[in-house]
């Protein structure tokens, strides 16, 4: 009986070894190298904000050193809405032109640009045309946009 019962050890314990050899053999196998993260190229990071957010979204622009203020809804299919209190919306249009964020707002005939900047921990958009003109940008939603308007 002893010799029985060793005999079933062995064979247990062969078992298990032929189970761990088999799991190692597995783990010897070549891994395929993970996929490199994509980098963006510059046309994809020449569209997004100075937060690192997409240039479509929610936000809220005031004038520098002025009491003008107004909420922006940017949309990704290259429309926007301002919304101004007292005034109502006005629609327009966006793209980017040379590293700018440049709008036409609806009755207008040329593009207006801005450069964008993070300055102090502020995103500023300043005029190209007319640098003393300069707005501060609060992103109020992410690149989430409203529905209508």
């Amino acid at each position: 009986m002893k010799r029985e019962n060793a005999m079933h050890r062995f064979a247990s314990i062969a078992a298990i070894a032929a189970f761990a050899l088999a799991g190692c053999e597995a783990a010897e196998e070549p891994v395929a190298p993970a996929a490199e993260e994509e980098s963006l190229t510059p046309a994809e990071t020449s569209m997004m904000a100075p937060d690192g957010l997409p240039l479509y979204g929610v936000f809220e622009v005031s004038e520098v050193g002025g009491d003008a203020r107004l909420m922006r809804n940017v949309k990704e299919d290259g429309t926007l809405v301002n919304v101004v209190a007292g005034e109502g919306t006005v629609p327009g249009t966006w793209t980017m032109e040379d590293g700018n964020f440049c709008v036409t707002m609806e009755g207008e005939a040329d593009a207006t640009c801005y450069s964008n900047a993070m300055t102090d921990g502020s995103w500023i958009a300043t005029n190209v045309a007319n640098p003393d003109e300069a707005w501060t940008v609060n992103r109020v939603m992410g690149s989430e946009v409203l529905a209508d308007g």
